[in-house]
């Protein structure tokens, strides 16, 4: 029969003999228990627990070794518990601590989708990114960074023009001063410096550019003429009347990021003239991309 006692409600007490030699200090116990569930005795005088003795696990320790006797020692103790596998489901959420799982619990593998609560991920629990890019597919299927797409076309333009009066000198070709913007959808446009339209990587592609001048009293042979990146492109000569309109004529081609346009003018009515603005109608060059 088992030395444990067992009764209603009570734990279960393990009682030991052992004889003492005034040389042994460690004994082992038939459980583990621990140092203030034990009732030591040794010749019928207890024993104090830490002072005289500890126990860890079925280690019993003496301070000093008994003296010598036949189950002159004696333990009376409770083993220690021991606690058993819960059973499934038995633990609610509400039996867990705060902040008790931590990462190093999870497996990896069992966070699936089906765990995850719906709208659960938010913004703030994406990691970072590249500025310009867009949350896309590779190749493969997986989630990766992509380029953002290119403008559609017809979405980037710009129409700037003449706002007051420009002199043109007789004989000298001159850089037409389109220093107002009305549209200018990508901001390219130097309308104080260079009276061009500057192109970037954002607006590179396939453009339609178009210039045209009014031009004062001319009465003889004038000519508009478009540039590109510096050299000519595009020349119409006429000869004007008096407050004349001349086309420069649409120019088809694919600008790159660093390549600019501009426009010029030239008369040869023996004196100066002025270039006529104020209005859209007038002195003015626009552009629209096409692709």
């Amino acid at each position: 029969m088992s030395n444990f006692l067992v009764g209603t409600n009570l734990a279960d007490v393990q009682l030991d003999k052992f004889n003492g030699d005034t040389s042994t200090v460690a004994f082992t116990l038939s459980v583990p228990s621990s140092t203030f569930s034990a009732l030591v005795r040794i010749s019928g005088v207890v024993q104090t627990p830490t002072d005289d003795f500890s126990i860890v696990n079925s280690t019993l320790t003496f301070t000093t070794a008994p003296p010598t006797g036949t189950d002159n020692i004696v333990v009376t103790y409770t083993k220690a518990t021991q606690i058993g596998v819960p059973n499934d489901a038995s633990v609610s959420a509400d039996k867990l601590a705060s902040n008790a799982v931590t990462t190093a619990k999870i497996l990896d593998a069992n966070i699936t989708t089906a765990k995850l609560q719906d709208n659960a991920v938010s913004l703030a629990k994406l990691s970072g990114g590249t500025a310009n890019k867009l949350l896309g597919f590779d190749s493969s299927g997986d989630p990766a960074e992509v380029d953002a797409p290119v403008a559609l076309a017809g979405t980037q333009y710009f129409f700037s023009y003449l706002s007051g009066t420009q002199v043109i000198t007789h004989g000298t070709v001159t850089k037409a001063q389109f220093n107002t913007t009305l549209h200018d959808t990508e901001s390219d446009f130097d309308t104080t410096t260079n009276y061009r339209y500057d192109f970037d990587a954002d607006s590179a592609g396939l453009w339609i550019i178009d210039a045209r001048m009014y031009m004062q009293n001319v009465g003889a042979l004038a000519g508009i003429f478009l540039h590109k990146n510096g050299v000519n492109v595009l020349t119409n000569y006429m000869n004007l009347g008096a407050n004349a309109n001349a086309h420069g004529g649409t120019y088809l081609d694919t600008f790159a990021d660093g390549d600019y346009v501009h426009a010029e003018v030239y008369q040869e009515s023996g004196s100066n003239k002025n270039l006529l603005g104020g209005n859209k109608s007038s002195t003015a060059m626009w552009g629209v991309r096409i692709a």
